[in-house]
């Protein structure tokens, strides 16, 4: 079935906003801006998002849908969270995966909605990975394990910041990502 007008629409906002933020950044960034960059009327725009918050929400929303769609595709439940896992750096090798959640994420230290949207966009992660913990140590609490899922989380996170594709010196983090699924896999695991 082929997109509906209102989809394409949706879309073409969407792009719109990850190409501005990639080119000047949340300081650059207006929702103005936006429907100039989709071609479209400011109020065609408000629409689709009626508040900046709710297309920030949107770009959030197919980060995250790109990345569970990927872990989907896994039928056991390691490899589904390892996809999910490598989904997630393959977000961090693109500015379109890497730089517009970067940028909201830098504006949700200000915005407690942002906060709460950054906070939901690894929920699904969050939780499937405290399950595998919890199924893998049944000797844990699960709160123990929902802390392990959190750091877990924090750190493939943190990793996009050394492993950008933008960063000059990023042969030196070569390895990381190796590292970081081993860690993984200790937690779980051990």
């Amino acid at each position: 079935m082929l997109p509906s007008k209102s989809q394409n629409t949706r879309q073409q906002i969407i792009d719109a906003a990850t190409r501005l933020l990639i080119e000047e950044g949340a300081g650059g960034f207006s929702v103005r801006k936006v429907a100039q960059g989709a071609m479209i009327s400011l109020g065609n725009l408000q629409y689709h998002f009626p508040t900046k918050n709710d297309l920030f929400y949107g770009l959030f929303e197919q980060v995250k849908d790109r990345v569970i769609a990927v872990a989907a595709t896994e039928q056991e439940e390691e490899a589904q969270l390892f996809a999910y896992v490598d989904a997630i750096f393959e977000e961090w090798d693109t500015a379109a995966g890497s730089i517009p959640v970067w940028e909201l994420g830098a504006m949700a230290a200000h915005d407690e909605d942002l906060a709460e949207m950054l906070h939901n966009l690894y929920t699904p992660f969050r939780k499937r990975l405290t399950w595998l913990i919890v199924r893998n140590n049944p000797d844990r609490s699960v709160r123990v394990c929902e802390h392990q899922a959190t750091c877990i989380v924090a750190m493939i996170e943190g990793s996009g910041l050394f492993d950008a594709p933008s960063r000059s010196n990023r042969a030196e983090f070569r390895g990381m990502r190796k590292q970081l699924r081993e860690i993984i896999k200790s937690i779980i695991y051990r």
